[in-house]
């Protein structure tokens, strides 16, 4: 609400949306309760998992991400986790895929 005050002082057009009636907290649990909604991150498509998980995955994939039947072929992202976090994952997914590259210098590095 401030920064909407400070960006409207500035000149910047502003459009008066959905806001709340004040900053006490009364006032902002009945905004989030009226104008508040679920937002849903989805994650995948298809739930991969190891070959013996149950239920069972799409593609089954080891330790180190890769796909059993396959040569060189390894999946880094959400799906496979196993089991979703209810929040955003961009960072879970960054450091998953940093790991996995970790794991592709490491295999290179000892052949």
């Amino acid at each position: 609400m401030e920064l909407k005050k400070q960006m409207a002082e500035d000149g910047y057009p502003i459009i008066n949306h959905i806001m709340p009636i004040g900053t006490t907290s009364i006032g902002l649990d009945t905004h989030i309760e009226e104008w508040g909604q679920s937002v849903y991150h989805y994650t995948l498509t298809c739930r991969m998992a190891p070959e013996d998980d149950a239920p069972p995955g799409v593609v089954a994939v080891d330790d180190e991400l890769r796909v059993h039947d396959f040569q060189k072929l390894r999946i880094a992202d959400a799906s496979i986790f196993p089991n979703i976090l209810a929040t955003h994952l961009q960072a879970t997914v960054v450091a998953m895929t940093e790991k996995c590259a970790d794991m592709l210098k490491e295999a290179r590095v000892t052949k």
